[in-house]
């Protein structure tokens, strides 16, 4: 009869380890779950108001320089004196910590750009990041189409960092 009990005990006792275990582990696994569902959430998150500053931030500059072609058309600016002053305003415009703004044309380039003026006059068009993604030609794309909603997504070097990082730029047309 001890046997017996002894045996039931066992018995029991492995059972109410395993439930345990099984139980243990789905809590974890909910957990984790939850947690990955969140970051996505916050991710998701970050990223809209990303887009809804970068957005606000270009229809800035889109603006500063639609003042300078104003300036032009009514004669108070050659056209000359306009293009200087929209590239050195641009140049000079920044948002957050390391944001910035930069020119090309439609045919890839370069007319203003802060960290590469030595480039100016350079045709970018084929420049692609690390992942074979034509840079220049994808936000000509967006700014001229409206693919993806005006944004591209690349890889590039960012200033003060020793490694690739995603970057996601908004582009606009500025026809005048």
């Amino acid at each position: 009869m001890r046997k017996l009990r002894m045996k039931l005990l066992y018995i029991f006792s492995a059972m109410f380890l395993i439930l345990a275990g099984v139980l243990g582990a789905y809590s974890i696994f909910k957990t984790v779950a939850g947690h990955k569902k969140q970051l996505l959430t916050y991710e998701e998150t970050l990223i809209s108001q990303y887009d809804l500053r970068i957005v606000s931030e270009v229809e800035t500059a889109y603006s500063l320089m639609n003042d300078v072609y104003e300036k032009y058309q009514s004669g108070e600016l050659t056209e000359k004196e306009a293009k200087e002053k929209a590239i050195n305003d641009i140049k000079a415009l920044r948002y957050g910590d390391s944001g910035y703004f930069w020119i090309d044309d439609t045919e890839g380039i370069l007319i203003a750009h802060p960290m590469l003026p030595e480039q100016e006059g350079d045709n970018r068009i084929n420049i692609q990041d690390p992942n074979g993604v034509y840079l220049i030609q994808n936000i000509i794309k967006a700014a001229t189409t409206g693919e993806n909603n005006g944004f591209t997504v690349y890889e590039w070097e960012k200033p003060r960092v020793d490694h690739l990082v995603t970057k996601r730029a908004y582009s606009k047309l500025f026809e005048p």
